[in-house]
């Protein structure tokens, strides 16, 4: 076998590397994705080759049956990923089996995945246009499954789901905590061994001469062994019966008649890893535009945007081609760890998407670029903006930004105006714009450690991202030169500093900031007020989960809180809303009142004793109401949980909720959209069995929570919410 993808290899040496046409890259198109005429979208030789010789498709633009989202599976394995904080130790076991839980510091409902993409919702009109991640369903005779045929239908889903387990328990069958599609896990030994799906194989056997014995196996990009790897075929061909495919659908809510039309695949992305989640935004004339976010230097962002306008069936790929960052980065070698002088467009993580106003339908994208490849690959750091690491072995994720604007001629999105906006180790950012007024806040990765996040900046513009501005100690608005590189540079965008950032500093981490979610209040096309939601680890704890370093992996000990920073347009204060979160990555949200005094805060809340270590809970509010003088706060549990752990079958139909993501515009009925799942275990959906019980809410200023119909007759081209009771298992079952 290894013969035949070396020979491979040197036919075609080429068709690994970016290139200007995403549908020549491995790492953007699934291999089955149609367009509406029945063509392979890809273009690359051995995809297009897999993709033309099967019947299996689906196809893009077409309705799917209702509303599941993504799960994101603990890996019952032990090592990459699937680590917890040592001092979890012995309290491992939740459900009393006797056998500890493999936990990881990905969990959960991730459909709305992450904070740091934004909008996933957007209001416009009469209608909120929004976006989330999920499985899908093959095509039967071409088309979409008929009612008779749903329940039976191929479920292609992301990977990551099929590692959905009760635990590594021989007693655990399908029901009970088993997923449908097998898993493969680590002994404790660090052996992979092989369970049920048999899907995992020496990386050096097929890598051939694009192995680097520098690089440890774990650190390969998956879709990138997947690919070339005949032993193992993500379709199902040979062993493998779980699909490296990620679902982008999108939907329309019509605040007139109060329903939800039928989801749409936009795109289905060839990679399980909810980072590519998509954002979406409306420009003046209502042409909807979403980005299917980048993850990691070589997996690409995938642009679409409507030909008709405010018409979610009509998506056209506008991806733009791409854009030469060497000289941006001062790299003349620029290499990464498949590709040499690589250009590297792609690499737009994380986007944050602005439509400005009166621009002549431009937006501002901001977003993170990967830094060449992983480890083993850089030299020595030169200075910060070349895009080489500071130190150590990680990547630099560095905050930019440019503009986007959709050119009729090429077909395409063209991307100009670009700026480094900071390059000190990495940054992940949260942002909101009301008109030309963006408000952008970040933290930063010591020594590049992606998981060592600490303090917080705050930066913005009242010219939709051309200029930037910072706010010094006596609440001046001072002009701000980009890029931040320096520690003098970020003293002066700082709000509260957690640890020194300087690299001679060495430190052990001991408190981290998690960015959640930002809101601010504009009058004119000035900012005034700046309301800034974080979730800090090891905030003044000296409990030994904290104190070995390791505040960023899960674990039960109560070492969580989520604060809020406030600028009251003088001065910036920060204070704790709630100890009552129990993971770095429990996810909430903040929306304003229209007079800019009360900021209700939803968020997945567990009180300590019912730390589980898993991201997500049930639904709580915080609304403070603040005065230039004084400030309060009142307390809402909109949903209860009953569940503690430690107790026999803890995880049979546990519910938790995450991800709570604001709508930008949003009007009181609906300011918020989430999901739910059992972030432990499989929970298959009465819908098809093979998916998991995952569905969407919206959510209400008043905290009212409706679902989302998991199911839409073909009849109906419309269907109404489900207004939730309040039960919290009720909440997360899937019913016909």
């Amino acid at each position: 076998m290894k013969k035949i993808i070396l020979s491979l290899l040197c036919i075609a040496p080429a068709a690994y590397a970016i290139t200007d046409d995403p549908k020549s890259d491995i790492f953007n198109v699934y291999k089955y994705l149609r367009d509406s005429q029945g063509n392979c979208v890809t273009q690359e030789p051995l995809s297009k080759n897999r993709c033309e010789s099967k019947t299996t498709a689906v196809t893009k633009n077409t309705e799917a049956f209702g509303y599941l989202g993504h799960v994101w599976g603990t890996k019952a394995r032990y090592g990459y990923n699937s680590r917890v904080n040592a001092d979890f130790g012995g309290s491992q076991d939740l459900d009393m089996d006797g056998v500890n839980d493999s936990i990881t510091k990905y969990s959960g409902p991730v459909s709305t995945y992450t904070a740091k993409h934004y909008p996933v919702a957007v209001k416009s009109g009469n209608y909120t246009y929004f976006v989330y991640s999920g499985p899908f369903t093959t095509d039967i005779n071409g088309g979409r499954p008929s009612e008779s045929e749903i329940a039976m239908a191929t479920v292609h889903t992301p990977y990551s789901m099929g590692d959905i387990n009760g635990s590594v328990n021989s007693a655990a069958g399908f029901g009970k905590g088993d997923s449908p599609f097998g898993h493969a896990y680590y002994s404790s030994t660090g052996t992979y061994t092989l369970n049920k799906a048999r899907c995992y194989f020496p990386t050096t056997n097929y890598l051939g001469s694009f192995y680097d014995p520098n690089t440890p196996e774990n650190y390969y990009e998956r879709e990138y062994r997947n690919h070339l790897s005949n032993l193992f075929d993500p379709d199902g061909d040979i062993q493998c019966n779980r699909s490296n495919a990620l679902g982008i659908y999108v939907g329309k809510y019509n605040h007139v008649t109060k329903k939800v039309s039928r989801p749409v695949l936009v795109h289905a992305k060839y990679t399980d890893d909810p980072h590519d989640n998509a954002v979406i935004n409306v420009d003046e004339d209502n042409n909807i535009l979403i980005v299917v976010a980048a993850r990691g230097p070589r997996r690409g962002a995938i642009m679409y945007r409507t030909q008709i306008a405010g018409d979610i069936k009509s998506f056209a790929d506008v991806t733009p081609n791409n854009f030469d960052y060497a000289s941006v980065l001062n790299q003349t070698a620029g290499k990464t760890l498949f590709e040499t002088n690589s250009k590297q467009y792609r690499g737009m993580a994380y986007p944050k998407l602005f439509a400005l106003p009166n621009s002549g339908n431009k937006y501002r994208i901001i977003y993170n670029v990967y830094c060449k490849g992983r480890y083993g690959d850089q030299a020595t750091v030169i200075n910060h903006i070349s895009c080489n690491r500071p130190t150590g072995g990680y990547q630099a994720r560095q905050l930019h930004t440019a503009v986007l604007k959709y050119d009729a001629v090429s077909r395409k999105m063209v991307v100009s105006n670009h700026q480094t906006i900071a390059a000190y180790g990495g940054h992940y950012a949260i942002a909101k714009a009301k008109g030309n007024v963006i408000s952008l806040a970040f933290n930063l990765h010591k020594n590049a450690h992606g998981d060592d996040r600490i303090n917080l900046y705050h930066i913005f513009s009242e010219d939709g991202g051309y200029n930037w501005k910072y706010i010094d100690r006596f609440g001046n608005r001072k002009a701000l030169a980009l890029p931040l590189t320096t520690i003098s540079d970020f003293t002066k965008a700082e709000v509260f500093k957690d640890h020194d950032i300087d690299y001679s500093n060495s430190e052990t981490v001991i408190t981290r900031t998690y960015m959640k979610d930002i809101d601010v209040y504009v009058e004119g096309n000035s900012l005034k007020k700046v309301y800034i939601l974080t979730v800090k680890s090891c905030d003044s704890s000296t409990l030994t989960a904290c104190t070995n370093g390791q505040g960023y992996l899960p674990t039960t000990q109560p070492i969580h809180s989520m604060h809020r920073s406030f600028f009251n347009g003088v001065s910036w204060s920060t204070t704790k809303l709630t100890d009552n979160v129990d993971h770095n990555y429990s996810t909430g949200m903040v929306s304003r009142s229209l007079d800019g005094k009360r900021y209700d805060v939803f968020y997945p809340r567990t009180i300590d004793s019912r730390n589980n270590a898993l991201a997500g809970g049930y639904v709580s509010r915080v609304s403070e109401y603040i005065t230039a003088t004084s400030s309060s706060k009142s307390f809402l549990e909109v949903n209860i949980a009953s569940r503690s752990p430690y107790k026999k079958d803890y995880y049979k139909n546990l519910c938790e909720f995450n991800y709570m993501r604001s709508v930008l515009h949003g009007s009181d009925d609906i300011i918020g959209i989430f999901s739910g799942a059992n972030p432990y275990r499989f929970e298959p959906s009465t819908v098809n069995n093979n998916m998991a019980a995952s569905p969407l809410f919206f959510l209400s200023r008043s905290g009212e929570i409706k679902r989302l119909p998991t199911y839409i007759p073909s009849s109906a081209l419309e269907a109404n919410l489900e207004l939730v009771d309040g039960d919290h298992y009720i909440s997360c079952k899937v019913d016909l």
